[in-house]
């Protein structure tokens, strides 16, 4: 057997692939859907727009959080 080591979405995964480790640092990924995030660091963030608070990873016991927008049908 092989020990899991991590998991994450693919969106999560997606913000720390491309390196928007820093609060305020935000990706968009276009496909069928298009999907922002946007690192609000080691606080939780409630919007007041219709986005979603998520965490976006945990490391050696500090967790960072994001803010999500969701397109699911774009192309």
């Amino acid at each position: 057997s092989v020990p899991i080591a991590g998991v994450a979405g693919d969106q999560q995964a997606a913000l720390f692939g491309q390196a928007c480790y820093e609060k305020g640092m935000a990706k968009n990924t276009y496909g069928t859907g298009c999907f922002m995030l946007m690192n609000t660091g080691e606080k939780a963030v409630s919007s007041d727009h219709g986005l979603l608070t998520t965490i976006a990873w945990g490391i050696n016991g500090k967790v960072e959080y994001a803010l999500e927008g969701s397109i699911f049908v774009a192309g």
